[in-house]
């Protein structure tokens, strides 16, 4: 959510094509109905008023209680119908698993942010307890199921069922629209109107099962944010660059491959997730502050462009160009400091 309304902010711009699609669920949905007219009778006029359509009164995605007003809206949704709120324990094998998750991560060279893994981590250490698959009160056997369009998660599943079988349980893993069908076909509920088979195609298609590849617009809306109009020559010669990149990878004779990332967009990646290292000195919040600044548009244009060199060249972004993007990063950061 907090990802979709900073999104937001890109959608009016008149050159988003260029930014590549976006993977987020709410963006995905609003245009789904937006483009079939289905917004009915309501007066929805942008993506904020959808969101506060849905109930939400926190729409300001920076507010210092973003977080928690939206965690207590949809916990009064939940209970609203019926729908029991856990709270995780401290697992005493958790780092054990996060281990071996990370590790699984980056043998499919998956990059997921610390909080998504620990996320992950405990839903999935909570589902596979045997002690769970037991209804206390009837003694019947119930089934547990994960529902997620993210298809990494099955052999994790397997690699660690396998590992400590005698330790987890099996669950289920269903995508949407397949736990959909099971859940109707097991009440013989066959029902059109619950929710349509194009919804479900919608969003499938627009969910890039391969998580790694990441358009450039879902890699630079959430640093960029509420100063998208501010920053307009950056984000549209950004813009450009992928465009060109684009139509040059199309024009080959491979083609497009949706399994990689534009080289412009691998730098990015490559860069955010340096500046998330705990190693560096410069902190991902100052990167990001650094970024939205369009005072540093020629800096930031220029490490780009040697990233993307350093692509064509060695098919990664050299560690030597990052120090020095961090260096430069850094005393810019220290002179504004003493000038204040």
């Amino acid at each position: 959510m907090q990802k979709a309304l900073k999104t937001a902010y890109f959608l009016e711009l008149d050159f988003i094509e260029d930014l590549g699609d976006t993977k987020n669920s709410f963006i995905n949905y609003y245009r789904y109905l937006k483009s079939n007219d289905l917004f009915g009778s309501n007066n929805i006029l942008d993506f904020t008023d959808f969101i506060l359509d849905l109930g939400l009164e926190n729409v300001d995605p920076d507010n210092s209680s973003f977080i928690e007003d939206t965690a207590r809206y949809l916990k009064t949704i939940f209970e609203d119908y019926g729908i029991e709120i856990i709270y995780h324990q401290n697992y005493p094998d958790f780092e054990d698993l996060r281990r071996e998750y990370e590790m699984y991560l980056m043998s499919l060279n998956k990059v997921k942010t610390r909080t998504a893994i620990l996320d992950d981590l405990r839903l999935i250490r909570y589902l596979a307890d045997p002690n769970l698959h037991i209804d206390l009160e009837t003694g019947e056997r119930i089934e547990p199921f994960f529902c997620t369009w993210d298809n990494t998660f099955y052999q994790f599943r397997q690699k660690m069922l396998t590992k400590h079988k005698d330790k987890y349980a099996f669950y289920h893993i269903y995508n949407p629209s397949k736990l959909i069908n099971k859940i109707c076909l097991e009440r013989f509920n066959i029902n059109s109107n619950i929710l349509t088979n194009d919804i479900f195609a919608y969003a499938e298609a627009n969910y890039n099962i391969s998580s790694k590849v990441k358009s450039l617009l879902d890699i630079i809306a959430p640093i960029i944010g509420k100063t998208a109009k501010k920053n307009i020559r950056l984000i549209k010669h950004l813009g450009q660059i992928r465009r060109e990149q684009f139509e040059y990878q199309a024009s080959t004779e491979e083609g497009i491959d949706p399994n990689i990332n534009l080289p412009i967009e691998e730098v990015l990646i490559d860069t955010i997730n340096y500046f998330h290292s705990p190693d560096v000195k410069v902190t991902f919040e100052d990167f990001s502050a650094f970024f939205c600044d369009e005072k540093n548009y020629e800096l930031i244009v220029s490490f780009i462009k040697n990233g993307i060199d350093n692509i064509k060249n060695h098919n990664r972004i050299e560690k030597k160009l990052l120090k020095s993007f961090e260096a430069n990063i850094e005393s810019i950061l220290n002179n504004n400091m003493h000038k204040n």
